[in-house]
């Protein structure tokens, strides 16, 4: 898809290392006040996960809702946030868009990768 773009996100372990998979990922795009879901994942081997629009670049607000919480209880660990949401602003059309989130039991912190 030449004109098509693609939203990615990658999760990342302060604590332990490594990227993390297995963690349900939601991405949605706000129309209006309303939210539509355009992808429900999970990250794969390498901490990701990704949609690629069907209709081009697409400018507009986005939101990941990534369920953090049960990684962290599998682990043993009480986590602060059992849910993480990064809202962000596709303000041109790329071709990609990778958020990088990296999180820790108790603090997290998202950029905008390349």
């Amino acid at each position: 898809m030449e004109d098509a773009l693609t939203l990615s996100v990658h999760v990342h372990d302060a604590v332990h290392g490594g990227l993390i998979a297995g963690i349900p990922v939601h991405l949605e795009h706000q129309n209006g006040q309303r939210w539509h879901t355009l992808l429900s994942g999970i990250t794969n081997e390498r901490g990701s996960c990704a949609h690629t629009t069907a209709t081009g670049p697409e400018t507009g607000t986005y939101r990941w809702v990534l369920a953090t919480g049960d990684y962290y209880r599998t682990l043993g660990i009480r986590a602060l946030h059992p849910e993480i949401s990064i809202a962000f602003t596709v303000a041109e059309a790329v071709p990609r868009f990778l958020t990088s989130l990296v999180i820790s039991p108790h603090s997290y912190t998202t950029y905008r990768g390349f």
